[in-house]
């Protein structure tokens, strides 16, 4: 009933189209929680018969409850019924927590999977690239599936293709005028993963977009900072381009880049593990092919803050900016230091330097420094020009370690 499990939907059934199999071997799967409202279960019921695909309800509240119950959960003591529990929820909102929230995502992939292994089906997953970037996941639980066919593909643009299918493609599919209804409705819902409770009004109380901030926002900074490297102050200086300051000023645009960052670095150890899933445009965030990263990497260096906690001070494009790395006629010709003043004893080691993806240029760059460490050394398409001092004044780390955890001057390089 939300964006991205019917775009999914709508890829599964596509890709039966084209298989010249029956739509009826799609299993179009809602499962109630604490937070679904009338609206989102019913968009999806309506969704999967005018896709022509078979339809299940099944229920997690009475054992997200019971798991609640089992590990002495607040929200769940001396609660024997699953509207108790939210009457309590809704009385003491501060009691619906991560751990709250969190045991229903993976009761559902518990579920899914189960159903997977009983049909002989594969479990299709839902999230979408703004998603994995983000880390809007519950580890072990939506973050796991057999393959994300939306893994590919942004929030923004996921809209836009729902809208797309409705006003297109609908026609040509077997309930054209109530997919077309379904369509407009899922996309005129607010952005929620619905895990807490409604109001008492029936309303979506859990929005997306107040926690995480708009996703505009994010996949403008996910594009510029994945495809062109793009640092902090050079993303600030974009959005202030790109977006009007009656729309967002300074201070929220620092805002929501400071939690871009945060997040992005922060849930790297879930898209390390994520399943398979297509590359859709120039931008992906597959472990296996598009990004590599460390799941301990930090966010501080790269905002240019001095400490965890005081990000807010995001740098102007012109400030600890160093020069960019220039390509050669022949980018995999070896290449020869070039004489400096750093001298190099150890001729028969021998290092390569590999050449620093764009994506991870900010926490790698440094690394160069110390890449060179025989008089004989070669790495692909990269020339060490001059030695430098590491006096830099800024945050960067400019001087990395030597052998034997002596320190070195740092070289600039050329490609």
């Amino acid at each position: 009933g939300g964006l991205d499990s019917t775009q999914a939907a709508l890829v599964a059934a596509a890709a039966l189209d084209l298989a010249g199999r029956p739509r009826t071997e799609l299993l179009c799967v809602t499962m109630p929680g604490f937070g679904t409202t009338e609206g989102t279960r019913g968009n999806a019921e309506t969704l999967a018969v005018a896709l022509g695909a078979d339809f299940r309800e099944i229920g997690i509240s009475e054992a997200s409850r019971s798991v609640l119950g089992a590990v002495e959960h607040p929200a769940a003591d001396a609660v024997d019924s699953v509207e108790a529990l939210l009457e309590r929820l809704r009385g003491r909102p501060e009691l619906g927590d991560v751990t709250l929230e969190n045991v229903q995502a993976r009761l559902r992939t518990l579920v899914l999977m189960t159903l997977a292994n009983d049909v002989g089906g594969i479990v299709v997953g839902t999230g979408d690239l703004s998603e994995k970037a983000l880390g809007w996941s519950t580890y072990a639980g939506d973050h796991i599936a057999m393959y994300d066919v939306n893994a590919g593909v942004p929030k923004t643009l996921i809209q836009f293709v729902i809208r797309w299918v409705a006003n297109e493609r609908a026609a040509t599919w077997s309930d054209s005028e109530s997919l077309r209804t379904c369509l407009s409705a899922i996309l005129d819902t607010p952005i929620s993963p619905e895990l807490l409770p409604a109001d008492t009004s029936g309303r979506i109380a859990q929005l997306t977009e107040e926690t995480l901030g708009p996703y505009e926002l994010h996949d403008f900074f996910l594009y510029h900072f994945v495809r062109h490297g793009a640092r902090a102050g050079r993303l600030l200086d974009l959005a202030r381009k790109a977006f009007p300051a009656s729309r967002y000023d300074d201070a929220t645009l620092v805002r929501w880049l400071t939690k871009f960052a945060w997040r992005f670095f922060t849930q790297q150890f879930k898209r390390s593990c994520t399943a398979d899933g297509p590359k859709v445009g120039s931008v992906a965030l597959s472990p296996r092919g598009d990004w590599r990263m460390p799941s301990d990497a930090r966010p501080d260096v790269w905002l240019g803050a001095s400490s965890r906690g005081s990000p807010a001070s995001v740098p102007t494009s012109s400030a600890c900016r160093r020069p960019r790395p220039r390509r050669t006629s022949s980018p995999t010709r070896p290449f020869t230091r070039a004489p400096s003043t750093a001298a190099i004893t150890t001729p028969r080691r021998r290092a390569t330097a590999a050449r620093p993806s764009s994506l991870v240029r900010p926490l790698e760059r440094s690394a160069l420094g110390s890449a060179s460490t025989g008089s004989t050394a070669r790495a692909v398409g990269w020339r060490r020009a001059s030695a430098t001092s590491a006096s830099c004044r800024c945050t960067c780390p400019r001087a990395a370690p030597g052998r034997n955890g002596r320190s070195t001057s740092t070289a600039s390089w050329t490609r």
